[in-house]
């Protein structure tokens, strides 16, 4: 088997390191999803949850989904006891939410060129969101099914 085809195969299995100009990691990732009222404090209740069943989470979105309430996506749960202490604050994995985290060295446009790789064979994002932290950036892209999460890892494996 051709590195390339090697490479992406093994990625489907789990996260690697790709070791290319615009990707060094790239991996499939279960998000959790937990509606929370529209108030203060109640976002900061069930982090602290997660805090105190030991979840060392790498991301965090928040936001108001309708007039009294707001929906919080985390990643990642692992283990027993944060997926139980998730479950007690009204966490659920997104089943139809997959998602794909990328990282790699931070260049100008570097966003615009991962989603145009994806667009170029024929993903349609969901959703995508990406933060810089020094001279990484990481990156996360939404779609709608585990089959594209899947073809997201082997087209940014041979980015």
């Amino acid at each position: 088997m051709p590195k390339t085809a090697r490479t992406a195969h093994n990625m489907l299995r789990g996260r690697r390191t790709i070791m290319n100009p615009l990707v060094e990691y790239v991996e499939a990732v279960d998000v959790w999803a937990a509606t929370i009222e529209d108030k203060p404090g109640d976002l900061s209740h069930v982090l602290a949850e997660l805090r105190e069943a030991g979840a060392d989470l790498q991301f965090i979105i928040a936001r108001r989904a309708e007039p009294g309430k707001g929906v919080v996506f985390v990643t990642p749960l692992r283990g027993d006891r944060e997926i139980a202490a998730a479950a007690q604050v009204g966490f659920n994995v997104a089943h139809t939410l997959h998602s794909v985290r990328v990282m790699g060295r931070d260049r100008p446009g570097v966003a615009a060129e991962l989603t145009q790789k994806l667009a170029d064979g024929g993903i349609n994002l969901r959703g995508f969101s990406a933060s810089v932290i020094g001279t990484q950036f990481l990156a996360y892209a939404a779609v709608d099914s585990r089959d594209d999460a899947n073809k997201v890892i082997e087209i940014l494996a041979k980015a």
